[in-house]
């Protein structure tokens, strides 16, 4: 019976660790983009340069020339698993489970935990395949390939 309480307790602390851990996680692992909040989501900024005077934006594009594209988080997958976009897409990640999930390219961003019903959006300005996971659900995993 000791036994049990051990292992009962040892689950509890691993649990707490576990939960705890994203708490103090940065939500902006590269220092170079900037979260802008959009409809309880974020969206990454265009980076600026300093290469003129005053800054200017790196690439500037008007509404109507910005694709964009839909990926819908539910019953824990991502919808579709692999998307194909253009170069300059904005993809619109919505979340529409009953439990919070991330958007986790390891190295290249992550949309830190998204709430139920809210929406992160990220543009892909370079080409290349994003391989990403949610972080507190590993088994979920979606590829956007950039070309």
């Amino acid at each position: 019976m000791k036994t049990l309480w051990v292992i009962i307790a040892i689950i509890v602390i691993i649990l707490v660790f576990y939960l705890f851990s994203f708490r103090n996680r940065n939500p902006n692992p590269n220092p170079t983009e900037t979260l802008t909040p959009v409809s309880n989501g974020y969206q990454v900024a265009p980076t600026i340069s300093n290469s003129g005077s005053p800054l200017t934006p790196l690439a500037s594009a008007s509404p109507e020339q910005v694709e964009t594209s839909s990926v819908s988080i539910s019953n824990f997958i991502y919808d579709p698993a692999q998307l194909t976009v253009k170069v300059g897409t904005t993809v619109n990640f919505k979340n529409n489970d009953s439990v919070a999930h991330t958007v986790t390219a390891a190295g290249k961003f992550d949309s830190g935990l998204i709430a139920p019903g809210a929406t992160y959006s990220r543009t892909f300005t370079e080409k290349g395949t994003f391989n990403y996971i949610c972080t507190p659900h590993p088994w979920m995993k979606g590829i956007i390939v950039v070309e």
